[in-house]
């Protein structure tokens, strides 16, 4: 999507009162930049180091995600499944989200 729209959007969404935006990864730091500090980014596309990014195409690792400013991360289930050490929900068993997740 191009950075206009996206900005276009977001804007309407604080207009009309919410609270979050799901949006690329690669769109946080645009936003956060824009946006009030109130507003919660959830980011798909989110894939652990070395993980193959399939069919996605804007992606990052959840460390660069939370970095950029990024409130949750959506993993879908795709860097979870056979990990070792994956402890459920944390996701900080995933290599890249151990010592970047924020409380």
């Amino acid at each position: 999507m191009r950075a206009r729209q996206v900005e276009r959007l977001a804007s309407l969404a604080v207009k009309a009162g919410l609270s979050g935006l799901v949006c690329s990864p690669l769109e946080v730091v645009a936003l956060r930049q824009m946006l009030p500090s109130r507003m919660k980014l959830v980011t798909p596309g989110i894939r652990a180091p070395g993980d193959p990014a399939e069919d996605q195409k804007r992606t990052l690792s959840p460390s660069e995600a939370l970095t950029a400013g990024a409130d949750w991360l959506v993993m879908a289930g795709r860097s979870m499944p056979h990990r070792p050490g994956c402890r459920g929900e944390s996701g900080a068993g995933v290599p890249g989200v151990r010592g970047a997740v924020r409380r």
